[in-house]
């Protein structure tokens, strides 16, 4: 007989004939899982994953799969294993089905306050990790948009990120912060300034 191979400490070797038996609910002897996955893919950084080699542009093979698979066959698929009552998983974090649409999960939702604020004058709110201010400051004065500018670096985390409009910049108005990297249009990062040396006398 072959000498048997190496045992591990992951678990230990039971022969399968002296293993309990695990019966589902009911007597049942199979249970079977279903959920339906859905990707992200980043636009305009490649095609993502291939199903399969693609051909010439347009890639309809891997297109039809990455992405109209996910925006329109998922939901015939829900429908689907609805009508034949078969419970699935959807791998969706933080969101849920709410009639045609989806929404954000009350969870996190019930974290969101909505209120009125001043960005000139207004008492600060506290500090954030994001802020967006998308399409705001093209309509202030250069003077203004300093001082904005301003109000919301003091209120943003020492690694945080603003983000305005594509067309808007921090460029010749603060120096409080930095572009995040070439394409990324109106994203940009909390620098910190560190204080120079102050040489010996």
């Amino acid at each position: 007989m072959p000498p048997m191979s190496a045992s591990h400490d992951r678990y230990p070797y039971s022969p399968i004939a002296e293993r309990p038996v695990y019966d589902w609910p009911g007597g049942k002897r199979l249970a079977v899982y279903i959920a339906l996955n859905l990707e992200w893919f980043s636009f305009g950084e490649g095609l993502g994953a291939e199903l399969a080699p693609g051909g010439p542009q347009p890639d309809v093979l891997n297109y039809a799969w990455r992405d109209y698979g996910n925006r329109v066959g998922v939901f015939r698929l829900a429908e689907l294993f609805a009508e034949l009552k078969l419970p699935v998983s959807l791998l969706v974090k933080h969101f849920e089905k709410c009639g045609n649409a989806w929404q954000l999960a009350p969870n996190i939702r019930g974290r969101v306050a909505f209120q009125k604020h001043n960005l000139i004058a207004g008492v600060p709110l506290g500090v954030f990790d994001v802020i967006f201010c998308r399409n705001v400051l093209i309509y202030f004065d250069e003077a203004t948009k300093r001082d904005v500018l301003a109000r919301l670096a003091s209120q943003l985390a020492g690694d945080g990120y603003l983000v305005l409009g594509a067309s808007e910049t921090t460029r010749g108005l603060s120096d409080a912060f930095v572009p995040v990297a070439d394409g990324c249009h109106g994203i940009f990062k909390r620098q910190l300034v560190v204080p120079k040396a102050v040489a010996a006398a």
